[in-house]
């Protein structure tokens, strides 16, 4: 019975990686896609306008929100940290992700001048 149930606790903890893993890749994925699209946008708008200082300020109107969304979005990265799904510092990732976000909404948001 004693290893039956050893058995059991192993499974569980076998499918939970698996189910980590799985939710890791579909994460690192959908990221990827997203930082993507990011690039596509911004590609797009300097090829159709050509490079200026008209060209930039419309490549933000154009990638800025997604941009925040995908940045936003790695905010899970703390949270992967801190729960043990990746063996990542959580320090250190909360400062990263902390400094690039806070980037992004409070000093690009404040004005064209810090784009």
């Amino acid at each position: 019975e004693r290893g039956r149930r050893e058995e059991g606790a192993g499974a569980a903890m076998a499918t939970q990686s698996g189910v980590v893993r799985s939710y890791l890749f579909a994460y690192n994925v959908l990221m990827a896609l997203g930082w993507m699209y990011v690039l596509a946008r911004l590609i797009a708008v300097y090829a159709a306008r050509g490079a200026s200082a008209e060209t930039a300020a419309a490549v933000w109107d154009e990638v800025a929100p997604a941009l925040k969304v995908w940045q936003t979005g790695a905010v899970l990265e703390v949270l992967h940290a801190l729960v043990g799904f990746v063996r990542s510092p959580v320090s250190s990732t909360l400062l990263q992700v902390t400094s690039r976000v806070y980037v992004l909404w409070l000093v690009a948001a404040a004005g064209p001048e810090a784009r």
